[in-house]
């Protein structure tokens, strides 16, 4: 029993991962590999078909992944404005007590001290990731 994946296989794999990664078809890749043009044709054209018809269902439309960076950030003398991109839903919590469910969220810190904020975000397919940061302030005199 052979072990290794077809010529065949191994091409149209390599088709589908580029099609996925780069979210545009392989049709008119020139190189066929050792395959015959018109079978390396046929391979390309069904990767593309299956890929890039059905982006909901692999997930392609989903802009930021399951990943709770952050996206930028702006530091202030007693604030910090944290930004994370992704379409799903957030939950900021800070340890001086504030919250938010928006993206983008400012805390603000009154005193002196160290700081725990936990961004957990889930994305729209329900997957869930979670980052803490930690934080010291120091007041200018």
């Amino acid at each position: 029993m052979e072990s290794h994946p077809s010529v065949e296989g191994t091409y149209l794999a390599a088709c589908v991962f580029y099609c996925t990664l780069f979210q545009q078809s392989c049709v008119n890749a020139t190189f066929n590999s050792s395959l015959p043009p018109e079978t390396a044709t046929i391979l390309r054209t069904i990767a593309s078909a299956t890929v890039l018809d059905e982006i909901e269902t692999w997930n392609l439309d989903v802009p930021n992944g399951t990943d709770a960076l952050l996206d930028d950030y702006t530091l202030g003398t007693d604030f910090v404005t944290l930004v994370h991109n992704g379409q799903g839903t957030h939950l900021w919590t800070c340890s001086n007590g504030q919250s938010f469910t928006t993206a983008t969220v400012t805390f603000n810190f009154a005193t002196a001290g160290s700081y725990t904020v936990t961004h957990t975000y889930d994305d729209p397919c329900g997957n869930t990731d979670t980052g803490t940061l930690h934080l010291r302030h120091c007041p200018r005199r």
